[in-house]
Parts: structure tokens; C-alpha cells; sequence
């Protein structure tokens, strides 16, 4: 079972990314406000208040409204952001590609585009647990940063930050995830930035001392990610950023035994999430483990199954069946049989874990020897009894 972790996908919008990585627009001003213009920057605001739906609708306007090669590869990156954000990974991974096909022809791989294209991409990976791949993309950006001062650099290198952070987390490189985290934060914080990025770093920061178990310093980093989601989105908000801090407060709690308040948490991350995804998502069925893994904190076995069971079905329709998450999905299931004494179902759901775990993780990997120790454990006082 897993704390939310959050990547950055960046929408392609043309005036916005343009004043924000201050390059110059290759659009002249008769241009700067033609159709094309108008809808991506309406997806854009949408897209930045989590609403996908109206986002989606207004980059394919936008796509639909231009006939330049850049223009339609811009509209099918931001059309493939949004499909990820969805939860829609093969048909991002399309777009993605029919967009990268088109910025090999009409933009040097040097432009700050390509490099969006290139992150967007390990992104799409990442979610896809192709983790080597995701890797490759990265170190390119990586490669074409290396000239950079550290006064030049922008909010698009501390956003690499992140996302190298939770590529290493995923792969169990815990104290480098630390650093990167911890390195985007001072870029940020000594600009006397609290952005979403900010916040973003912050809770995936939490993620790792959790994981750590240091729970004070979780809690301190969770708090304050969720304290500038509420001021920057507002805390009514269906945001799947602010839904992403309820969440892991909520895992939190469960963890400090404040059960009362893990249930009100995980019941607003799960609203918020139903409003902006709809009924199967991939971060909803994260909430659903942490509801499985809460109730069979309160001893309520039977629950547990219903939860642990509802995430594992919906894991394996939206991400795959030999996704990471789907074995995440396994082991807390494991949990609540053998909780309830299913001893030989909860057997086969572990081994079924430690499968996928092998195949997408590697044998060295955290993950996959927690669940050879929990069957090893599950094993040894199975034989004590008899």
C-alpha cells in the first residue's frame, strides 16, 4: 500500500510556458491572439483548476483551429497530458507519440518544448511502471541542462527535480528521492516561492519520511503542502493536487491510529477524486486500499475485503495486471484474508504480489522483499499451528 506520490505533466500552453521559461515566442503579433492561441490558453486555465473535462474539450477546439505543424504538435501534446491525467495511459501514450513525431520535424530537440515533450514522456512511463524508459527520457533533459547556471535555472528544472524524486522512490532509491526533493525546494524557497510545485515537492517529501517512519516529519511536510493547496485552489476545490494531500493525511492518520480522523479524510479525497475522475481512476483506487487498509486498522475484516478488493479490480482495468500498484493492491489484500483467517487465499494473493513484483520491480527492490518476508511470516506460523 502507497502514499500518493504526484508527478508534474506540463500543458503546453503558448503565452503561459513562454513567459515562464522567458523564451522568446516564435508567433509575431499580428499571430499572438489567433484561434489557436485562445483555446490553448482556455486549456490551459482549466486545466490548472483540475477541471480535465473542459480542458480536453477546449485543446481539441484548439487542434482542430490550426493547420501548423508546431500548433497541431503543441495540441497533441496537451491533448495527451490530459488523457494522463485521466487515466487514460494508452491513448496518451498516442498522442504522445504522433506529437513527438511532429516536433522532430519542425523544432530543434534543444527547445524548451522539446524538453516538455521529453518530461511529459517519462511521465507516461513512469505511470506505465517502465521505469528504464522513463529514465532515458529524463537523463536527455538532464544532458541539456547540464550547461545551466544556477541563477538561470526555472520552475521546468525544479519540476524535473520531482519527477526524478518519485522515479527513485518507485524504484527504492529512497535517499535519492530525498535529495531531489530537498534540492527543488531550495531552488524554490531561496526565490521565496509557495507554489503548487512547492506543495508538490512537500508532499512527495512527506511520501519518503513516512515511508521512513518518521512521522513528525511527514506530518509537518504533508501539513504544509496542504496548507498551500487550500490557499492557492481554495479547500472546496476538486483538485486532484489538494485531493492528493487529504489522501496522504489520511494514510498518515491511520498510521498514528487516529482512525476517526483517517476515515474523514480518506472520505473528502475520495469525493474529490470521484468529482474530478469520475468512477474509476487510478488515484481513486489508492483511496480505496487506504479505506481497506483503515478498516482492518479498526479490526473490521470484512470491510477491508470489500475496499482491498474494489482497488484491485480497478487497478487491474486501469493501470494493468502486472502493474506495481496492482501487487500493492495484492499485499493489502493478503493482509485482509489473513486477518481473517483465509490463510489459503491470502497465500495466493502474496505469491500472486511477489509475482508481478518480480517481473516489474526486480528481485533487489523493497517492495518485493517485504512480500517474501510477509509469506515467509505467513508460512512459518501456519506450520507453528499445525
Amino acid at each position: 500500500m502507497k502514499y500518493h506520490m504526484s508527478l508534474t505533466t506540463v500543458l503546453l500552453a503558448n503565452a503561459l510556458i513562454m513567459s515562464s521559461l522567458n523564451v522568446a515566442s516564435n508567433v509575431n503579433a499580428a499571430e499572438s491572439r489567433s484561434r489557436w492561441d485562445k483555446q490553448t490558453d482556455v486549456a490551459w486555465q482549466f486545466y490548472c483548476k483540475g477541471d480535465y473535462a473542459k480542458s480536453l474539450d477546449a485543446s481539441k477546439k484548439a487542434f482542430s483551429r490550426t493547420q501548423k505543424p508546431n500548433q497541431k504538435a503543441i495540441s497533441l501534446c496537451n491533448l495527451a497530458s490530459i488523457e494522463l491525467q485521466n487515466g487514460r495511459i494508452a491513448q496518451a501514450e498516442l498522442l504522445y507519440l504522433k506529437a513527438q513525431n511532429l516536433f522532430d520535424q519542425v523544432m530543434e530537440q534543444n527547445h524548451p518544448y522539446y524538453h516538455v515533450l521529453l518530461n511529459d514522456l517519462a511521465v507516461l512511463y513512469f505511470n506505465k511502471a517502465d521505469y528504464e524508459r522513463a529514465q532515458f527520457y529524463f537523463d536527455q533533459i538532464i544532458e541539456a541542462d547540464a550547461t545551466q547556471t544556477e541563477e538561470n535555472q526555472n520552475p521546468q528544472t525544479a519540476t524535473i527535480l520531482n519527477n526524478l524524486g518519485s522515479l527513485n522512490f518507485k524504484q527504492g532509491n529512497f535517499d535519492k528521492a530525498q535529495a531531489y526533493y530537498e534540492k527543488g525546494l531550495s531552488m524554490l524557497k531561496s526565490k521565496s516561492t509557495k507554489n503548487l510545485l512547492v506543495a508538490r515537492l512537500l508532499n512527495n517529501l512527506g511520501v519518503v519520511h513516512a515511508h521512513k517512519n518518521n512521522l513528525d516529519l511527514a506530518e509537518n511536510c504533508y501539513k504544509e503542502a496542504l496548507e498551500i493547496r487550500q490557499a492557492k485552489l481554495g479547500p472546496q476545490s476538486n483538485h486532484p493536487d489538494l485531493a492528493s494531500s487529504l489522501h496522504n493525511m489520511a494514510r498518515l492518520y491511520t498510521w498514528q491510529n487516529k482512525l476517526k480522523e483517517s476515515e474523514e479524510y480518506f472520505t473528502k479525497a475520495i469525493e474529490k477524486r470521484t468529482n474530478t475522475f469520475g468512477a474509476e481512476h487510478p488515484e481513486l483506487a489508492a483511496s480505496y486500499c487506504g479505506l481497506g487498509e483503515l478498516h482492518l486498522a479498526k479490526l473490521n475484516h470484512k470491510m477491508a475485503l470489500h475496499f482491498y478488493n474494489k482497488a484491485l479490480a480497478m487497478r487491474i482495468k486501469t493501470l494493468g495486471a502486472n502493474h506495481p500498484d496492482t501487487a500493492a493492491s495484492y499485499c493489502g489484500l493478503a493482509q485482509a484474508l489473513e486477518a481473517d483467517n483465509q490463510i489459503t487465499e491470502a497465500r495466493l494473493a502474496y505469491l500472486k504480489a511477489i509475482e508481478i513484483q518480480e517481473k516489474s520491480l526486480g528481485n533487489a527492490h523493497p517492495d518485493l522483499l517485504k512480500s517474501k518476508l510477509a509469506l515467509l511470516r505467513l508460512d512459518s506460523l501456519t506450520a507453528y499451528k499445525s
